[in-house]
């Protein structure tokens, strides 16, 4: 697609003042270009990562689908999509960008929990648990990848595991209220476990 001056010139203008730490003005400057062609695909990148940036994730969604049909090898604009697929409830798809990504980067930290997290809201708790263990291994100071690591290890009803979990967690982030009720919960389904079996003797 030929861009035309006017146009080029526009979104030159959006880069700069997204620079500068205008992000509404670049939004504005974007939606212009839009305004004229709408399937324009540098300007829905654009209009699509900034709209990630100020956390408006449903007003970017169509903006990013877009500009990944124009660039589906671009691995970073399908790991943009993803996280906006996630933050909308949209694991299934959200996880066809992700494992993309981690194929073609598996140092790439963001995707690799993204598509932990992916798994464990589709109840694919088996592969979360690698995903997610792996991820732990990788970064052992992350809260979340702890927390995460232990829903999975919770759904595959592994409740010791995952108490474990959740208290490196805490250690490392005391002040999250979610790692402390999933504890509870973990502790709660031992004592249901054992109070099973002792029912059944």
């Amino acid at each position: 697609m030929r861009i035309s001056r006017p146009i080029l010139d526009t979104l030159r203008a959006a880069q700069a003042r997204h620079a500068d730490g205008d992000l509404a003005g670049a939004l504005d400057l974007c939606e212009q270009v839009l305004s004229r062609a709408p399937a324009h695909p540098t300007a829905n990148l654009m209009a699509g990562l900034l709209l990630v940036e100020a956390e408006r994730y449903a007003l970017a969604l169509p903006h990013l689908r877009t500009a990944v049909a124009h660039h589906f090898e671009d691995v970073e604009l399908r790991e943009a999509l993803a996280g906006t697929l996630v933050q909308l409830g949209e694991p299934a798809q959200a996880m066809v960008h992700l494992r993309a990504v981690v194929s073609a980067q598996p140092e790439n930290a963001n995707a690799r929990f993204n598509l932990g997290r992916a798994l464990i809201d589709v109840h694919n708790f088996e592969e979360a648990e690698r995903v997610c263990s792996s991820f732990s291994l990788a970064y052992p100071g992350d809260p979340e990848g702890f927390n995460h690591l232990g829903l999975a290890r919770l759904g595959l009803g592994d409740a010791i595991g995952a108490e474990q979990c959740f208290r490196t967690a805490i250690q490392l982030h005391d002040k999250e209220p979610a790692f402390h009720t999933n504890l509870a919960v973990a502790q709660a389904e031992q004592v249901e476990h054992t109070q099973n079996i002792g029912a059944q003797k």
